[in-house]
Formats: C-alpha cells, structure tokens, sequence
C-alpha cells in the first residue's frame, strides 16, 4: 500500500514538473 502510494505520488510528481514549463509560458501569455 505504502509502496504504491509513494510510486503514485513520485510520478505525478514528475509530470508536473514535465508540465510545469508549459503552464509558467502560458501564465506568461495571459
């Protein structure tokens, strides 16, 4: 259980910093 969450947790982690970038450009933008 404790396992799962922690891999869940660490790859939403990564793809929000994946998508952070994006959202920074278009927080830019507006």
């Amino acid at each position: 259980m404790c396992l799962s969450l922690s891999l869940i947790l660490s790859f939403s982690l990564s793809f929000v910093v994946s998508i952070d970038p994006n959202l920074r450009r278009g927080c830019l933008h507006v």
